[in-house]
């Protein structure tokens, strides 16, 4: 996955147009992901972002979107970064959440980011390390 299309900001408005509920919200991540991603990460992540919506909170703001693998299998995963926590959702359903309060240090490297703080151990491997890092250290973390 490459990071040239991150940092994607966007709101997952609840209203008139997208009703309560994980299909809708999975609907706008879709799209969203659809306009920021190439065609080749879009489809591979395709699965695990029509997933997404149920994990998230109405209102709730996704600030970045990134894509990466995780584990020695080298499992696919979509990265959510909203104003509250960190998702990492894999392609076999788990989902690491991670509170953004309880990041205490962040690591990157080209190819690697590593969260750590209370109960956070969390090593990514993406090409948006370095963008997700910098990301989180401006908003205070």
């Amino acid at each position: 996955m490459t990071s040239e299309h991150l940092p994607v900001r966007f709101r997952i408005a609840v209203g008139p147009t997208v009703k309560r509920g994980a299909a809708s919200m999975s609907r706008v991540i879709e799209d969203k992901a659809r306009e920021q991603l190439n065609r080749v990460q879009f489809f591979t992540l395709r699965g695990i972002i029509s997933q997404s919506g149920r994990h998230l909170a109405p209102g709730e703001t996704v600030e970045m979107v990134g894509g990466g693998t995780i584990g020695l299998m080298s499992t696919k995963v979509l990265l959510l970064v909203t104003d509250r926590r960190v998702l990492v959702i894999d392609s076999h359903g788990g989902v690491r959440d991670v509170p953004r309060d309880g990041i205490t240090q962040i690591e990157a490297s080209s190819g690697k980011l590593k969260l750590r703080g209370a109960g956070v151990d969390l090593k990514i491997g993406t090409n948006a390390a370095l963008d997700v890092r910098a990301h989180l250290q401006r908003a205070g973390i």
